[in-house]
């Protein structure tokens, strides 16, 4: 076994600090008709139906494929996905 050098740490703790982390949110576009008597329009909403946290972009592209093949039984037409990446302060 190797020792565990300083530059060894330094090193470690640059590609964390450089990792491009995000949040991976999939949702769905939902119709909610409304039954109010003076309105006969229906309202469009967003439902979340996960998220992931501390992800990649080439790890979300992955969750993605996951997600859709794991729900079939949904269709890929109404799910959108949105990755935004981490904001440190």
């Amino acid at each position: 076994m190797q020792p565990y050098t300083l530059s060894d740490l330094i090193a470690e703790r640059e590609a964390k600090v450089n990792r491009q982390d995000g949040t991976l949110t999939i949702s769905m576009v939902v119709t909610v008709p409304s039954y109010a008597k003076d309105s006969a329009r229906s309202r469009i909403k967003h439902v979340t139906l996960a998220r992931y946290h501390d992800v990649t972009v080439e790890e979300s592209h992955e969750l993605k494929d996951w997600f859709l093949k794991s729900n079939d039984e949904l269709l890929p037409a109404f799910i959108t996905t949105k990755w935004e990446q981490r904001k440190y302060l």
